[in-house]
Formats: structure tokens, sequence, C-alpha cells
């Protein structure tokens, strides 16, 4: 048995409870049963959780409140990555996607970082001891990505990644960030792999997998 982790080079910063996607918080709470740093005054909609996803399925359709959520956190319908066929390469705005790279990398959170840090060793062990084997994946990104991506904590996301990697043996680290087999024809936007470019990402994994 084993697992693909996706990692970004962004994601030992990350923090969902406190970032502008926290509403999504309340989509996980039925499995994470927790809300972390996000303070909402809705207690009656977190005691309550259960029957209001249930009775939404009923009267609605099948993950309506996890789509509605996303729905208005983006202010418009979901795009379906794994099959969008737009090719960034067609598509670049240089300004607009430098903007979005530069806000992913703008996490001055060095407590978030040492929180993180723990709650991936602490998912390692139980991987370790459920003799499952984890692939911690850096996943490839557009040239425009790459060029304005904060090299210092790409750079101290691997040596971490690494390190791990020597603590839990059965851990494999995997880096596509700089990957060749990448260009811009492969991607939908600036940080997300469009149809071609996860049916790549998938045979080269299970290349590496079998």
């Amino acid at each position: 048995e084993y697992v693909i982790w996706g990692i970004s080079p962004y994601t030992l910063w990350y923090d969902l409870s406190l970032s502008d996607s926290k509403v999504l918080c309340l989509v996980h709470f039925p499995y994470t049963r927790a809300l972390h740093h996000y303070q909402t005054e809705k207690t009656y909609l977190t005691e309550n959780i259960d029957s209001l996803f249930h009775l939404a399925d009923k009267i609605m359709i099948p993950e309506f409140v996890e789509k509605y959520a996303e729905i208005i956190l983006k202010g418009q319908l979901p795009v379906d990555y794994l099959h969008n066929t737009s090719v960034y390469k067609n598509i670049i705005d240089e300004k607009r996607d430098k903007e979005r790279v530069v806000t992913l990398f703008n996490k001055p959170y060095p407590e978030t970082k040492k929180e993180n840090i723990g709650i991936i060793r602490e998912c390692l062990t139980f991987l370790q001891q459920k003799n499952i084997k984890p692939y911690l994946v850096l996943p490839p990104y557009s040239s425009v990505f790459l060029k304005y991506m904060d090299m210092d904590m790409y750079g101290e996301t691997v040596r971490v990644l690494t390190e791990f990697s020597k603590e839990f043996p059965e851990a494999e680290f995997l880096d596509f960030t700089f990957d060749k087999h990448f260009d811009d024809y492969y991607f939908a936007d600036v940080d997300h792999l469009n149809y071609w470019g996860a049916n790549l990402m998938a045979d080269l994994l299970n290349e590496i997998i079998k």
C-alpha cells in the first residue's frame, strides 16, 4: 500500500484556517471536527453539521454544501482541472499571474511552519505504523510560476522533505518542480496542470511506483 502526498513549495507556511479560503474549514468540519484558528460565531452550524449536510444532500444535490462553499469562495463555478483542456501557453498574462504567485508565497508565518512540520511528522509516523509507503511529491509548475517563485521557500521545503525521507526511510521524496517534461502546454493556468498535464503526471508517477 502507498499514499501520494502532494506538497507545494509554500505548504509548510500555509494554514487554511487563517487564509482567505478559511470558509472551507466548515466544509471539512464533518471529517476533522476542528476549525483550528478559524473563529466563527456559527456554533449551531458546527454542532449540527451532520444533520445539516444530510438535509442539504436530500433536498439539493449530492455534496451541495461543498460545491456551494467553493462557489462562494471563488465567485464562480469551481474549475474541473482534471478535464480542463485549456492551454496556459495560449492565455499567459504575466502581470496577473505574477501577482498570484507572489501572493501564494507571501506567508511570513514561522509558527505555522513549525506546526506543519510537526503535523507531517505525525502523519509519517502513522503511515509507518500501518506499513504504508508515502511518496512526498512536489508537482511541476509553469514557466511564470517558476520565474516568480520564492526560491528560499522552495529550497527550505526541499531541505525539510529530504530530511523526512532520511528520518522515515520508507518515505520517497519526488521533486517535479523543474521537470523538463512539462512546458506550458501541460498547464491550465499558472499553477494547475490541465487534462494532458494530469495524465502525463499520472504516467510518470505510475512508472516510479510500479
